[in-house]
């Protein structure tokens, strides 16, 4: 169980000293913060002397807690800790009142304090001597005095000067006890400390001597002062107290030098260096340091090198301190500056590297400090050095951007990549060092200069620091969300870094997806353009083989309502019909819908996200007609069919551009025919039931369309959907019964076969002769044939009547001989030249189409050459010849035969003839219809037919 789920859970106990043992006999973190966290009581212990025993074991048992094992809910634990500890200090002082504050400092014992020492975290320790001054800075005493110096055991250098000002001037102020023997008592038991434990406590006190001289105000206040809270009695000390506190030390060492040897022999050590100081300014700069740097880079590295090592000449001659103290008067001295100087890049590189692991934090808070106070550019120093030192080589993301991707892929599931493989960059330590600093910059104030400073260091990072930074920031989001925080220092700088590495989505992207929690994702589309800048970047492209990865990673580990919250907001942002502009909705047949289909032809259960998500896109309307319906094609190629007559009598697909149409293309590739035959049932039994279908039947129709691009399988399933649409139409006939009258399905599918951009429409023609073979079936499909044509010839010659003289010429007659003349050569073309001559008319369209602004006559010029393209094959005697072992060979000479011999067939011809004058090759198409008709005719032994059509064409 992960500390999210234990912190959420809902048991109740009662915290014993027995209990409190046991916890510390195997310390475990996620068993104690269950128990401390669900403790609704303490049983405390009688006696005074057993209870001292239950707080001391208590803060051990708070001190054992690691919280860098869950470290994004350190600060709700922290919060649960202090909690805890309030709840049993107040529950120890109602049993034994006041005076135990005074009493349990002698009780620590000597395990505790070492403990308290090795915290980084000093809360406990600084409340510990919380309680211990509010009971005696109202009144205080000399037993009061002898508990507050437990606390030099502490070796915390903020504690032990807080209580030294304290002996100097709020003590001095008091007439209850003597200042001077308090401080006495104070130099004395430090002085022994030293005597003791030499290698613990010289470097407090010299740190005491540094504090005190340099009036530091400020260290006091972060690391004591923020933590007492109502413990103060006072204001804090100010710079006179810090000078008063200089002077008592100074004088207690000067006059007792006998009595407090260790401590005399110190401050003799930090005069000589006081003076040294005095004498040479700061140690850690140079000459060289503060010249300016060249652009060379090899001189650059030199001088960088050079100072590096002058620095750490300098370490070995100080105490870390005392190196430390130096530094910060050199930052806050020079900094920041417009002048560019040597120190500037030493100073970032140092601070990254950081050698000795203890200035990294530190000149980060210093720098920050900096910018809480003045303005920033990230052109001054030192800025700027930090911004150029991100500026890491990226090599081998530099030889291929999809292997690099791939890299993420071997992470853990939601986990960001980890520091440690980083071994291929030019530089790992610096690189580590980086990602660290963006991580102390994050967790200091959240200020408008701090977050510009971390959007320039992102834009000129590589992929490997970008892609790290943004994996901590979304785990620490995550954490944040659930544990419901108030305040958050990771979502203001996740949107930093949205807005700053747009070019770096291929990494940004998949980090983010597949390590945000539902909750954190519904935070993230609500960025606006923070973050679908980003998400368009990276979806708006080609597919890949890496972003196939990674959206298939997300459908296997990811809920319903991930995916579904995640296409909703893509719709949203990338709903384009063109898909050669920007924000097109081809994302989702580049992206998801290959990953779709597979998933599904894999799940034998069908209960996985990916065969949820397809029942879901192929059985509502909405879904259904977004993703597979609406065709994309550029807006130049774009047609619009709704305001001809001829659309309200009639329905006009788009079968070839459409999401079904890729949607059978990716079938193609799936390759396995277990796949296939597990997708295909899915799909079969979402739009049927028994011999219904459960569907809107222009789906059917659509799909019935792409009948010549399916795949085999595919082929037999529309088959199927033809069966069942004809049975369906032949028992609404017999229905007597039926309330509203629907189109007949054949007529629907003969308009997809003759007005719709169905891909070779004469396959499906053939397979719905085959299913039905009725000669009833034969009459209606000419019939339709008929029907088409006379409502498109009226409606282009009502069209055409009402274009402007400017538009469009006045309508020549034609002669028989121009009728005739080069309509010769069309006749009798086998299938595949018909084919090709057909492909030919259709570009000659569409050059037409983009000259012509007419969109009616535009809709209906390509209405008129979808019917002949179709009439050609079905009247041209060399195509059916070339269908001679095709079962539906007779049906065709049937048809071609009844369709020929109607008189009403040639009456919107002959319109047509007339009315089409452009694009010439349509108007051949025309004629050779005619031709080819009028031929058959005259082969026939009844001459009256072809005399009846020769006076209708005016032949």
């Amino acid at each position: 169980m992960d500390l999210s789920s234990l912190l959420n859970s809902q048991k109740e106990t009662n915290l014993s000293l027995k209990d409190i043992l046991e916890l510390l006999s195997n310390p475990d973190s996620a068993v104690i913060i269950e128990k401390v966290r669900t403790s609704t009581a303490f049983i405390y212990p009688n006696q005074k002397t057993e209870s001292f025993l239950f707080f001391d074991r208590f803060i051990q048992l708070l001190l054992s807690i690691d919280l860098e094992d869950d470290p994004f809910s350190s600060q709700y634990t922290k919060s649960i800790f202090i909690d805890a500890f309030r709840k049993c200090v107040n529950g120890l002082l109602q049993q034994h009142g006041n005076s135990w504050l005074i009493e349990f400092p002698y009780a620590i014992t000597a395990k505790t304090w070492v403990a308290l020492r090795k915290q980084s975290d000093v809360t406990i320790l600084v409340c510990l001597y919380g309680l211990v001054l509010t009971a005696g800075t109202a009144a205080p005493s000399i037993e009061w005095v002898e508990a507050m110096m437990q606390f030099i055991q502490c070796n915390y250098v903020g504690i032990i000067t807080h209580l030294w000002l304290t002996c100097c001037c709020t003590l001095e102020e008091n007439e209850r006890v003597n200042g001077d023997l308090a401080q006495e008592l104070f130099l004395h038991t430090l002085d022994n400390r030293i005597k003791h434990e030499p290698a613990y406590t010289i470097d407090v006190a010299k740190k005491l001597f540094t504090i005190l001289k340099a009036k530091d105000t400020q260290y006091l206040a972060t690391h004591v002062d923020q933590f007492l809270g109502n413990a103060l009695a006072r204001p804090e000390f100010t710079k006179d107290a810090f000078t008063v506190g200089y002077l008592g030390l100074e004088n207690g060492c000067k006059m007792q030098t006998n009595q407090y040897p260790y401590i005399t022999k110190i401050y003799m050590e930090h005069q000589t260096q006081t003076a040294d100081l005095m004498e040479t300014g700061n140690p850690l700069l140079n000459k060289e340091l503060l010249e300016s740097w060249t652009a060379d880079k090899y001189s650059q590295a030199q001088s960088i090198r050079k100072g590096t090592l002058f620095w750490i000449q300098k370490m070995t001659t100080m105490t870390p301190s005392t190196f430390d103290m130096y530094l910060e008067k050199a930052i806050k001295q020079h900094y920041p500056a417009d002048r560019k100087t040597v120190l500037d890049l030493l100073l970032a590189d140092w601070t990254a590297r950081d050698r000795f692991h203890r200035h990294l934090n530190f000149v980060a808070d210093i720098i920050m400090s900096l910018l809480s106070k003045k303005s920033y550019n990230k052109r001054s120093a030192p800025y700027y050095a930090f911004v150029h030192l991100f500026n890491i080589p990226d090599e081998h993301h530099q030889q291929d951007t999809e292997a690099a991707d791939a890299s993420y892929y071997e992470t853990k599931s939601g986990a960001f990549i980890d520091l440690s493989q980083f071994s291929n960059c030019s530089d790992q330590v610096l690189m580590n060092g980086c990602c660290r600093l963006l991580q102390r910059m994050t967790r200091g104030d959240a200020t408008q200069h701090v977050k510009d400073w971390v959007g320039d260091c992102l834009q000129n990072a590589n992929s490997d620091i970008v892609q790290y930074y943004v994996g901590w920031l979304a785990q620490g989001l995550n954490t944040e969300l659930e544990s419901k925080t108030t305040s958050s220092c990771f979502a203001p700088f996740l949107k930093v870094a949205l807005s700053s590495c747009v070019s770096f989505s291929t990494y940004v992207v998949p980090t983010l997806l597949q390590t945000f929690s539902l909750t954190s994702l519904q935070w993230l589309l609500k960025q606006g353009d923070h973050a679908n800048t980003t998400l368009i970047h990276y979806f708006d492209d080609g597919p890949q083989v890496s972003k196939y990865m990674m959206v298939q990673g997300l459908f296997m580990t990811k809920p319903k309502k991930f995916i579904d919250l995640l296409l909703t907001h893509f719709r949203e942002i990338m709903p384009g019909q063109d898909p050669k502009a920007p924000r097109s909705r081809a994302w989702f047949k580049n992206h998801f819908l290959g990953v779709i289909l597979s998933l599904v032809g894999e799940d034998t259960t069908g209960q996985g996200v990916a065969c949820c998500i397809f029942r879901q896109l192929f059985k509502t309307r909405d879904d259904f007609e977004w993703y597979f319906v609406t065709p994309l094609v550029p807006v130049a190629k774009r047609i619009n069919f709704k305001p001809l007559d001829l659309s309200n009598s009639h329905d006009i697909y788009s079968v070839k551009y459409s999401g079904l149409a890729a949607m059978l293309q990716e079938m193609v590739r799936l390759g396995d025919t277990d796949k296939k035959e597990r997708l295909i049932k899915v799909w079969f039994d979402l739009w049927t039931s028994g011999s219904k279908f459960t569907v809107p039947v222009s789906w059917v129709l659509q799909c019935a369309g792409l009948y010549d691009q399916a795949p085999v399988l595919v082929k037999q399933m529309i088959k199927r959907f033809v069966n069942i649409g004809l049975d369906q139409q032949q028992e609404q006939e017999q229905d007597i019964m039926r309330m509203a009258p629907e189109r007949k399905f054949l007529d629907r599918i003969m308009d997809l076969v003759l007005l719709s951009d169905t891909p070779e429409p004469d396959s499906l023609f053939e397979l719905v002769l085959n299913v039905s073979q009725s000669q009833n079936t034969f009459e209606e499909i000419n019939w339709a044939i008929i029907n088409i044509l006379v409502e498109l010839s009226e409606e282009i010659e009502v069209e055409m009547s009402l274009t402007a003289a400017p538009e469009r010429p006045p309508v020549k007659p034609i002669s028989k001989r121009d009728r005739r003349r080069g309509n010769k050569k069309q006749k009798n073309l086998s299938a595949r030249k018909l084919r090709d001559a057909m492909k030919k008319h259709e570009e000659e369209l569409e050059k037409f189409l983009q000259e012509t602004k007419n969109n009616a006559i535009k809709a209906l010029t390509t209405l008129v050459q979808r019917v002949f393209n179709f009439l050609l094959r079905l009247l041209n005697n060399a195509t059916l010849a070339d269908d001679a072992a095709n079962a539906s060979l007779s049906f065709k000479q049937d048809i071609q035969h009844k369709l020929t011999i109607i008189p009403l067939f040639y009456e919107p011809l002959s319109k047509l003839a007339r009315l089409i004058r452009e694009p010439e090759d349509l108007q051949e198409d025309i004629q050779t219809t005619i031709d080819l008709s009028v031929d058959y005719l005259k082969k026939q032994p009844d001459t009256h037919l072809y005399e009846t059509s020769q006076k209708i064409l005016g032949l």
